[in-house]
């Protein structure tokens, strides 16, 4: 077991909603890393762990209960006045719990997270990694942007080092105010080794696919349009058909554009399935392709794993420049990358690809060798460790001695400094 001690801090854990997370804690676990996670509330869906886990709140392990009560708890967290409502009664807990792990170094999911961490970490001395995923540089801050920003501006002054997950994040990250000096990209990966690239020589028809939640920011109906173009500029030249895979409050509204578009026989809406299962279905696929925007409450993908997936299966990928995307599928390379919106644009790229299987292949070969390169678990969690290390070895020689009372949300009374 490592001298090195990492702990995790996550407001809500889970194990299948957030794999992104999971994935590498239980990979840096694995080799010997000792690796613990606190969080406020934990929920059992399913999948077990091996890592210690010290939750204040075990939840329901019935999957629909435990989703409603995650998604009440985050939206309580978003909106909510944490000065004069949750976190002063949330932060003593924390303490103790800090007081008695004694982790070495502390890495903080999402930009909430490392609010709510940051000062009870500077008070005792720990170094602090806040890293950054999507929602907590978009949505969150567009719906409330100056309690956020204020937030974020009080924290940069707590936290050791920053990580963005891409590079679009990182410099909204710059924009909140944080030392760019301080921000490190870096990716979580993907278990390469659980896809493979299969023969798709002599298959009858093209299959696309898309998977992902039905919701704004990933385009569902939007791609629905672009697929019925890519139809129409294909004619009887290729038989082309849609597996989307996911669930989420869109659904209605793209089955209701299937039918409006009449291809009940070439879209299948397969719903949400098993992670294990997504390998399986992208290597049935010839064409990987989603069509991710920013939404109107300013709501955005992060990275986009299943993107990395996706080449890691070799398939060649129709998407658009949003957020991380560009990071993971390189334009003309691994992939094509359309303007937001551009249904015509998307449209062209399909049947580009749908004509021609040698581009399908070249494309496919070079997504796998960049994500064996740049996306592999293994690799991203070595670099990972490397980065902590670093940080569990700064130690600052001003740390606090109390918590310093954060600015208040408008109209609300400033925290008290030992909540």
């Amino acid at each position: 077991m490592s001298d090195l001690h990492v702990l995790h801090f996550r407001r809500l854990y889970s194990l299948l909603s957030e794999t992104f997370i999971a994935d590498p804690i239980e990979e840096m676990h694995r080799r010997g890393i000792r690796t613990s996670v606190l969080t406020l509330v934990q929920f059992k869906e399913g999948r077990t762990t091996t890592v210690p886990v010290r939750a204040r709140i075990q939840a329901p392990k019935f999957v629909r209960t435990g989703r409603a009560l995650r998604n009440g708890l985050t939206l309580t967290f978003r909106v909510s006045q944490p000065d004069i409502m949750i976190w002063k009664i949330i932060r003593p807990w924390l303490r103790r719990q800090l007081k008695d792990l004694r982790p070495d170094v502390i890495q903080a999911h999402f930009g909430p997270d490392g609010c709510l961490i940051a000062p009870i970490a500077a008070e005792l001395g720990i170094p602090l990694l806040v890293t950054f995923y999507g929602y907590d540089v978009s949505s969150l801050v567009h719906q409330a942007g100056p309690v956020w920003r204020r937030r974020y501006g009080h924290m940069f002054g707590y936290a050791q080092a920053f990580r963005a997950i891409s590079s679009h994040i990182a410099r909204r990250i710059e924009e909140f105010g944080a030392d760019p000096a301080l921000i490190h990209i870096l990716p979580p990966g993907v278990r390469v080794g659980e896809f493979t690239v299969p023969d798709r020589t002599g298959r009858p028809d093209i299959h696309c696919v898309h998977v992902g939640r039905l919701t704004a920011k990933k385009g569902p109906v939007l791609l629905v349009r672009a697929f019925d173009r890519a139809v129409q500029r294909l004619g009887d030249e290729h038989a082309l058909r849609l597996s989307i895979v996911g669930d989420g409050e869109l659904r209605d509204e793209t089955e209701q554009e299937i039918r409006r578009l009449g291809h009940g026989d070439r879209i299948t809406m397969l719903g949400a399935v098993p992670h294990a299962k997504i390998a399986e279905i992208m290597q049935s696929a010839d064409i990987y392709t989603q069509h991710c925007v920013t939404a109107k409450d300013g709501d955005m993908e992060g990275l986009g794993v299943v993107f990395a997936e996706a080449s890691a299966c070799g398939l060649p990928i129709v998407s658009t420049r949003h957020n991380g995307i560009p990071d993971v599928v390189l334009h003309g390379q691994t992939g094509i990358l359309c303007e937001e919106h551009d249904i015509e644009a998307t449209a062209q790229a399909i049947a580009t690809l749908a004509r021609s299987p040698e581009l399908r292949a070249q494309m496919g070969h070079a997504g796998r060798a960049h994500i064996e390169r740049n996306f592999n678990l293994d690799l991203c969690v070595e670099r990972e460790i490397k980065l902590l290390r670093e940080i569990a070895g700064m130690r600052r020689h001003h740390a606090r001695t109390k918590i310093i009372a954060e600015p208040a949300t408008d109209g609300a009374p400033a925290a008290s400094p030992t909540p």
